[in-house]
């Protein structure tokens, strides 16, 4: 067991980014980073709306964007709502390819069960940590989510990805997203489990595109950053 400076904990993007952004303010800190996902970063493509990031943490998706486009889509109640603003879509490996430049090996643990945290120490089936200071990232996670890259079909021909379609759970998804990925390809990811109530909650006028599991956790994110003093302005519109 190893003691650290800081220990990062959490699933998907979110700890990799606050940690990359704690390594930008203090390079000679002695992180680890601790993550639920099988992988370090997570195995999801991410769809993130830049405009509501921080620079600093726009920054560090931006060599990670595989694809980008203006706008996006919203549906619900058999309208289609316009979101104009731009849309990245960002490759967990390159992060994770980042991460891996940055820290030993040894200080990278993913696949991490039985998670818990107490009086400085992170333990997991199989681990342990012990450090100055802990973030815990874990809140950030969102709901369960099912992805899959199909091949043709009518969603490889959309001209803008669909960031939450309300109509297409069909009563057991809380919405789905489609995102064109060409040569004929799509990703659908269905997203958060449909509970009594969901259906039609969200008139299409009044969409709270910050409420949106898959957007607020990497937007937050500019918020923890400033609380350790680590973002900068929002990135000019």
């Amino acid at each position: 067991m190893r003691d650290y400076d800081l220990v990062v904990v959490g699933e998907g993007l979110a700890p990799c980014l606050v940690s990359l952004a704690i390594l930008a303010d203090r390079p000679d800190a002695r992180l680890a980073q601790v993550s639920t996902d099988s992988e370090t970063a997570g195995d999801q493509l991410e769809l993130v709306l830049p405009e509501r990031l921080t620079r600093s943490m726009a920054e560090l998706l931006a060599p990670a964007v595989t694809l980008e486009w203006p706008l996006c889509l919203m549906r619900a109640r058999e309208q289609t709502i316009v979101v104009e603003e731009r849309v990245w879509l960002i490759d967990p490996i390159q992060i994770w390819l980042e991460m891996s430049d940055r820290l030993d090996a040894d200080a990278l643990h993913a696949g991490c069960d039985d998670l818990a945290i107490e009086n400085g120490r992170v333990t997991w089936r199989g681990g342990a940590i012990v450090a100055e200071e802990i973030v815990d990232l874990r809140h950030l996670g969102g709901p369960r989510r099912q992805s899959e890259i199909v091949e043709a079909g009518v969603f490889a021909e959309l001209p803008y990805p669909v960031l939450a379609d309300f109509d297409g759970g069909a009563g057991h998804w809380l919405y789905l997203q489609y995102v064109p990925l060409g040569s004929g390809r799509a990703l659908i990811n269905r997203v958060g489990e449909a509970r009594p109530g969901d259906a039609g909650a969200f008139p299409p006028a009044l969409m709270p595109v910050d409420e949106l599991p898959t957007v607020a956790a990497i937007t937050r994110l500019g918020a923890i950053c400033a609380a350790r003093r680590l973002a900068d302005a929002p990135l000019p519109a």
